[in-house]
């Protein structure tokens, strides 16, 4: 296949080398100028790939069969009606849209294509998700913990203060998004938010469909271990932290007191570790694979994207 490319970043060169692994062609690339260091680079990498500037023209292009969109966090949003029009397949890495409205009113236009759009949520691709999702059906599921994290100062010198009031969506829809897709739709129950100058905090209780009980805690700048925790009434505990490791423990391993330290201490016995394949980055190829062969058992959907933003704005509306 021919691939077109909206956006020539470091997120870009990321999906371009699974795209050759694959066997497939880049012929064109929508960049703001051929003077910035981004298409410098991207066409460095990518020698074969054309320049275009118009959007538009890339999109319609007869050459290009399929469109990988790239475009900055902020600026998807703008060209979504564009993205969700063509009749080419298209992977847009999220988010889509910063408000389900918006989002909702785009995708109800009656020309808009969705059969062949794919969010690019790659850790649903995550071989440690994908045999944790299989433990999840064959049940036994007590109760599941979620824990974020993330540094203003970091996101904010990266992206500009504009991320700050979409801090919920940036910082915690991959997390969501493989929550829901686990675990199936999510109700708020009751959430808490503490709020200054320098930080932030959400913690909450959700349900999932069949009344499994999920604690949700989000503390900006507080160091902790981000991730899914899962107990199974088998007495195991499942572990996704980080989002690239799933830790399987059962039992204890006792050490008992000695000279240096005078107390029996109690360590989690771990009994299996699955580390996600890192030749690329993380969940791009087979993400890849399933975009390009239309295989939408694990791809995102624009309407799954709605639900999580929807998700994301009823949790910030039931805080107190």
């Amino acid at each position: 296949m021919n691939i077109g490319f909206l956006g020539v970043g470091k997120i870009a060169l990321e999906h371009s080398k699974v795209v050759k692994a694959l066997g497939h062609k880049i012929i064109l690339g929508c960049a703001t100028s051929q003077d910035s260091k981004n298409w410098k680079t991207f066409k460095l990498t990518n020698p074969d790939v054309h320049f275009e500037s118009d959007i538009k023209n890339l999109l319609y292009n007869p050459k290009i069969d399929a469109v990988i969109s790239c475009l900055p966090w902020d600026v998807t949003e703008k060209w979504l009606p564009l993205l969700l029009t063509t009749k080419k397949p298209v992977l847009i890495e999220k988010p889509m849209a910063l408000s389900s409205l918006i989002a909702e009113k785009i995708i109800n236009q009656n020309n808009v294509q969705l059969k062949n759009k794919v969010i690019g949520f790659n850790r649903r691709f995550y071989e440690p998700v994908q045999k944790l999702k299989k433990r999840i059906e064959k049940g036994g599921l007590k109760s599941v913990e979620i824990t974020i994290s993330e540094t203003l100062d970091r996101l904010i010198q990266k992206y500009g203060e504009k991320i700050v009031d979409y801090i919920f969506i940036f910082s915690s829809s991959h997390i969501l998004d493989t929550a829901i897709y686990l675990f199936g739709q999510l109700k708020p129950i009751k959430f808490y938010k503490y709020k200054d100058e320098k930080s932030f905090s959400l913690t909450g209780i959700l349900e999932t469909e069949k009344k499994i009980p999920l604690i949700i805690s989000i503390n900006m700048e507080n160091p902790t271990d981000v991730g899914i925790k899962m107990y199974f009434d088998d007495k195991t505990t499942w572990h996704l932290s980080p989002m690239e490791c799933l830790t399987v423990y059962e039992g204890y391993e006792t050490t008992e007191p000695n000279k240096k330290i005078k107390i029996r201490e109690y360590k989690p016995k771990i009994i299996s570790k699955t580390i996600v394949d890192s030749e690329f980055k993380p969940g791009f190829l087979k993400q890849m694979e399933a975009f390009i062969t239309q295989d939408k058992n694990i791809c995102a959907t624009p309407k799954e994207s709605i639900k999580l933003l929807q998700f994301i704005e009823d949790i910030t509306k039931n805080t107190t």
